[in-house]
């Protein structure tokens, strides 16, 4: 029989475990499916794993870090720490709400002192206001976070050309550049996505423990967690949704244009109907903005890229000072204008980490 004790501690500390349950694929369900096969403990562990996890992901601050393998070592060790301390004080049955609450509270401030540990730059970027009402916290060199504290909707613009309108009291967080493999954004509270199609890399969206897969069209997602309530509604395309957990990920649902569905965590199973409230479909965003520039600084079009964006672009202001672009860069996604800006000036860009390099000769 397993030490029930000793597996939750080691998936708690597992890089791969916490990986899956924040981003689950069809890969590492499987192999957690299996694992939780081979023993009838292993069922009730893993769930419990689950939801210290997924309560200390909900949580603001160590939301935006535990996806990031650069820290994730270090703040381990301090975590396994933090937990063997919490172990030995707590008098507990197993699996009691006593232990689970405290081992997750444990863990929660071992991510939040390790994650301040791991920037250099930790307290220096304060939360920045962009809009009357929209506010963009730079979470790490990796990720970025929008909160909509206003009163009206705000746009997104994403790098691949997708657009999601985040409606007021709802966040939005993303790692500023896409992997190769897969798009991925957290959302907590309401948000319309207009999705870039691309068949080689999914868009997903994790709203609670619901998840959205698409790879290229528009519906809106309604979370609430007060009333444990996930509402994903189609307007163009086809969607695939389904929960993030163990025993339902297997379990897809397939929603098509002006069909809806709801989840409820008071009931079993979703319920999947045909959209009866318009306003679900409607989008009040103001159409995409133009970027077309007659004899514009190289050096501006490159910080309103950037900055509509929300990505580092890092190139030689001095060297570009003197480069004046008449050019439409109307392209879908952010690299189809910098393709299309770089022929223009006889430049190349790169990409590395998560900063995007412009390489340029300059202008006479």
């Amino acid at each position: 029989m397993l030490s029930s004790e000793n597996e939750l501690d080691k998936l708690l500390q597992d890089d791969d475990f916490i990986q899956w349950v924040i981003a689950p694929d069809a890969q590492s369900n499987n192999y957690w499916y299996d694992w939780e096969q081979q023993d009838p403990v292993r069922k009730e562990i893993l769930q419990e794993a689950k939801e210290i996890v997924l309560a200390i992901y909900k949580n603001e601050s160590a939301a935006s870090v535990l996806p990031d393998k650069e820290f994730t070592a270090d703040a381990w060790k301090e975590i396994h720490s933090r937990v063997l301390l919490t172990e030995k004080r707590l008098t507990r049955g197993r699996f009691s709400g006593l232990y689970k609450y405290a081992i997750a509270a444990a863990i929660l401030g071992a991510v939040v002192i390790a994650f301040f540990w791991s920037r250099p730059d930790s307290g220096k970027e304060p939360l920045q206001q962009v809009h009357q009402g929209l506010f963009v916290n730079n979470l790490s060199s990796s990720e970025i976070e929008f909160k909509n504290n206003g009163e009206k909707n705000e746009v997104i613009n994403l790098a691949d050309g997708s657009r999601i309108t985040l409606s007021k009291k709802s966040t939005l967080h993303y790692a500023r550049l896409f992997n190769d493999n897969k798009r991925e954004v957290y959302l907590e509270g309401e948000a319309f996505f207009e999705v870039a199609k691309d068949a080689k890399r999914p868009f997903y969206v994790y709203s609670g423990d619901v998840v959205t897969k698409v790879l290229g069209t528009s519906f809106r997602i309604i979370s609430n967690d007060s009333l444990g309530k996930v509402t994903v509604a189609v307007k163009t395309g086809k969607v695939t949704v389904f929960r993030n957990k163990i025993e339902q990920q297997n379990v897809e649902y397939i929603l098509a244009p002006n069909e809806q569905l709801v989840f409820n965590d008071k009931v079993n199973n979703p319920v999947k109907d045909n959209i009866h409230d318009s306003g679900l479909l409607a989008n009040e965003a103001p159409a995409p903005r133009n970027f077309r520039f007659d004899e514009t600084s190289l050096n501006t079009i490159l910080e309103t890229l950037a900055k509509t964006y929300s990505v580092d672009i890092v190139y030689d202001k001095q060297k570009n000072e003197k480069c004046l672009v008449t050019v439409s860069l109307d392209s879908e996604s952010l690299y189809d204008k910098l393709e299309l800006l770089c022929k223009v000036v006889g430049a190349s860009y790169r990409t590395e980490g998560y900063k995007i390099y412009i390489d340029s000769k300059g202008c006479n």
